[in-house]
């Protein structure tokens, strides 16, 4: 049996998925989508040597700041930017061979909103599996949003706290963020999947120490180990 874990970038399968992955008996694939950009060869490095359980491809796209041209931010990267489908459809097109290598494929959700996390979770084929996006699934109104647009529906309720996310709001860009957050989340969504979740606790340190292999990404001190999945019913 194989198995396959799409990453949009160099480290989110194994935030998202570290206890999953090491408790795998059947061959892992860990396919990273946007592997090339600024730091980029660091960062390669680091993939390989934190999977190096698994096997490993780079699909060699470039990732959102350099791609579209902007300085990271949760602005740049979450609220202005749109969908390129002629950019999904070379992305499914290079996970082809993989995908039909796969008896199980995970996708990522997309909670979160960055554009090359909803790039990839456009790109998922038919049957696909998905994983929670962390450290984002940690920002309850983040993890709400994403479930809102795929469930359908809508919420009152204000944001509450961002937690490990904060890191990514630019001086001064808080405010109109959360203002931003709370006008999505009260719109009505029409729902595109009716999705089921598996949330799964591990206790592992050598999941912990998976994580910690990424440097240059600093995953800081929160709890890695609580994982969700979902399938589409």
């Amino acid at each position: 049996m194989t198995v396959l874990y799409v990453s949009p970038h160099l480290d989110d399968v194994a935030f998202s998925c570290a206890a999953s992955l090491l408790q795998h008996k059947e061959r892992v694939i860990v396919a990273t989508v946007f592997s090339e950009g600024k730091g980029s060869a660091a960062r390669r490095a680091e993939d390989r040597k934190a999977l190096k359980a698994f096997e490993v491809v780079h699909l060699g796209f470039l990732d959102a700041p350099d791609r579209l041209r902007v300085k990271p931010s949760f602005t740049s990267l979450v609220l202005k930017p749109s969908i390129d489908r002629r950019l999904v459809q070379r992305i499914r097109q290079a996970l082809t061979p993989l995908v039909h290598q796969a008896d199980h494929a995970y996708f990522p959700l997309g909670i979160g909103g960055h554009i090359d996390h909803l790039t990839v979770f456009e790109a998922h084929p038919p049957g696909a599996r998905f994983y929670e996006d962390r450290p984002y699934a940690l920002a309850e109104p983040l993890r709400r949003l994403r479930l809102l647009e795929l469930r359908g529906g809508s919420s009152r309720a204000p944001p509450g706290t961002f937690g490990p996310v904060e890191a990514f709001f630019e001086p001064g860009e808080r405010a109109a963020c959360v203002a931003e957050l709370s006008r999505r989340l009260a719109l009505p969504h029409p729902r595109r999947f009716r999705l089921r979740s598996a949330p799964r606790s591990f206790t592992s340190p050598r999941a912990r120490a998976l994580i910690a292999t990424y440097r240059t990404q600093n995953p800081g001190n929160w709890n890695p180990l609580l994982e969700r999945h979902f399938r589409v019913l």
